[in-house]
């Protein structure tokens, strides 16, 4: 029995109860002839790819922030490609969207998706589309890191190719994986992450596009004056987290990495 959750690049991810065990699924389902049509362009999101990440981190003994893989394939007689995952009913989105979290809350949350991510970068791993829309949240309140379309293996220095830039959701990006220059892919996790907090904390972004032409990303990023854009917003918040944001919406030198940030005293 399936019931579609959402539509998806190749095609759509639908909720399946195995009757079998009385377990509930999520299965992404992308359609053969979507994947062909799009295999010209080799940095695009790739579900196969996504695949063989999830089953590469489950096998080395994943953590419980990112989502679980249970098997992947080809169904030729449907036509598609699958992955099936455990199934997390809610997205961290629509929670930040709908409920106002407390702080105790959202730090334990965001420790979480830090030892997700410092999990992946350990493992050579760059996810390379972090946002809220793309974790999703336990009853528990343990979130899940999910969507690794644009994840990608890379060695040491860890160097994004050009080509994958600008690939993902603009309001996340760095500005120099925006810009298309030389980027460590890990910090640009991390810079996608500062972004989650800020929303998670305040339940807005700090600005549409990471480029000068912004006047936010301008006032925020270039001139670090957070304290006015609040002041604007008529949003109050204290120094000490103010700075902590800033150990990630930084320049990509300047950026703490996710072993540093998890270490914080604004993480204790």
């Amino acid at each position: 029995m399936t019931e579609r959750i959402e539509r998806s690049i190749y095609g759509s991810v639908v909720k399946r109860f195995d009757k079998t065990t009385g377990e509930l699924y999520a299965v992404k389902r992308s359609k053969f002839s979507e994947l062909s049509r799009k295999q010209t362009d080799s940095y695009a999101e790739d579900p196969r790819r996504e695949a063989k990440i999830l089953q590469y981190l489950h096998d080395i003994g994943s953590v419980d922030s990112i989502i679980k893989i249970i098997s992947h394939g080809d169904n030729c007689r449907r036509n598609y490609h699958e992955i099936v995952m455990e199934y997390v009913p809610d997205c961290l989105f629509l929670i930040v969207k709908t409920n106002k979290l407390q702080i105790n809350t959202i730090k334990d949350i965001f420790r979480r998706l830090l030892e997700g991510v410092a999990f992946i970068h350990k493992n050579n791993i760059c996810h390379m589309d972090l946002s809220l829309e793309n974790i999703l949240i336990a009853p528990d309140l343990t979130p899940k890191i999910c969507d690794f379309g644009l994840a990608r293996y890379l060695e040491k220095p860890y160097i994004i190719p050009k080509e994958l830039h600008r690939k993902g959701k603009y309001t996340y990006m760095s500005p120099e994986y925006y810009a298309c220059d030389e980027c460590d892919g890990r910090k640009t996790d991390v810079f996608a992450l500062g972004v989650c907090l800020f929303a998670m904390l305040y339940r807005t972004f700090p600005w549409t596009l990471p480029k000068e032409d912004d006047p936010f990303f301008r006032k925020i990023y270039k001139e670090k004056a957070l304290d006015i854009v609040f002041d604007l917003w008529n949003i109050r918040s204290n120094v000490d987290t103010i700075d902590f944001i800033y150990t990630m919406l930084c320049p990509e030198s300047s950026r703490l990495n996710v072993e540093d940030i998890l270490n914080h005293p604004w993480m204790n």
